[in-house]
């Protein structure tokens, strides 16, 4: 291999800016041959794989890439599998990589802090939260190789939690009314049923989007609203209390009330002090988060075994001390 190994993801970030800057939407199919030409990479150095591996090393180095231009707004994500280039990214796409580098990272370090914010407020259905500490994918110095393993990995999955959530911005509304329906017999509720779940007639909802019955007698059921709204916008108390209205027209005690969006800190309270219906919220972190979680919408497509030396094995064994060699 030449002495330039296959570029890391953000040593192409200004390259495929300028690849982009025409306008024309493009797939990460497209940008491998036009990349590895920049990069002046040969055939093998293009299809090398992991070390036991069948992924091939570029094209995913590629695909962090988009991700992590898309995650700070210089890159669009058109229609399915294509990316576009942004008005900003357009701007960015005359200046240098570090320049580039360095505002995905603020914008990286950006959206950490608006998840520390927005978990020390949420309401969400009991459960074992992920990642509620801010990374910096940057800083390596101190760790140890399983920390570093973890942050990673915490770090990819948050990745495809923003990747879910455009998922679903892409979709119509009954498309997402069905994916939230399917998600909650995915977490067990409704489980044991046979079309347990169903999304309501549209125009004759009365404000719920969807219902999954408990028991076979119908004596129980979980009334669902979703709503399938821009990530910058809210969600406040008027609308989680004509809700529980709602709730109360549909003879249920149970809501889920799911947004790709947000609740305000209104909305929170106010759901968390009702005393004759119970409704929990679930915003559009917490929604994909439950999606990668439960196996909903997302395949499998590696996986990695970490292994660790067995000490009663090795314990079992008698310990010497090693050879020395012998003498001339």
């Amino acid at each position: 291999m030449k002495d330039m190994a296959i570029p890391k993801y953000d040593d192409m970030f200004a390259p495929l800016l300028s690849l982009m800057r025409d306008g024309v939407p493009r797939t990460k199919a497209s940008l491998i041959q036009p990349l590895a030409e920049h990069f002046q990479l040969t055939d093998d150095e293009v299809l090398e794989t992991y070390e036991g591996k069948n992924t091939i090393i570029f094209p995913s180095h590629i695909s962090w890439t988009l991700s992590y231009l898309k995650m700070a707004g210089l890159l669009e994500h058109p229609g399915r599998g294509q990316y576009a280039i942004s008005k900003n990214g357009i701007a960015f796409s005359e200046r240098s990589n570090e320049e580039i580098k360095d505002y995905v990272k603020s914008q990286e370090k950006k959206r950490a802090h608006e998840r520390k914010h927005n978990d020390q407020t949420h309401a969400s259905i009991p459960a074992k939260s992920e990642g509620k500490t801010p990374i910096d994918p940057h800083k390596r110095e101190g760790q140890t190789l399983n920390d570093q393993i973890n942050d990673l990995y915490l770090i990819y999955k948050r990745t495809k939690y923003e990747e879910i959530i455009d998922m679903i911005l892409s979709k119509t509304p009954e498309s997402f009314e069905r994916v939230v329906v399917q998600l909650l017999q995915k977490m067990g509720y409704g489980r044991q049923l046979r079309d347990a779940g169903r999304t309501t007639q549209l125009s004759r909802d009365g404000g719920i989007d969807g219902e999954i019955r408990e028991d076979v007698l119908g004596l129980g059921k979980i009334s669902i609203q979703a709503k399938r709204y821009q990530r910058d916008q809210s969600i406040g108390r008027p609308e989680v209390q004509a809700f529980a209205g709602a709730l109360q027209g549909n003879r249920s005690t149970k809501g889920v009330f799911i947004t790709t969006s947000k609740f305000t800190k209104d909305a929170i309270d106010y759901a968390r002090s009702l005393a004759n219906v119970t409704i929990v919220l679930i915003d559009g972190m917490q929604l994909a988060e439950y999606m990668y979680q439960h196996g909903l919408g997302v395949e499998i497509r590696d996986e990695f075994a970490i292994k660790d030396l067995d000490e009663s094995y090795w314990d079992e064994l008698a310990d010497g001390a090693p050879s020395l060699p012998a003498k001339a």
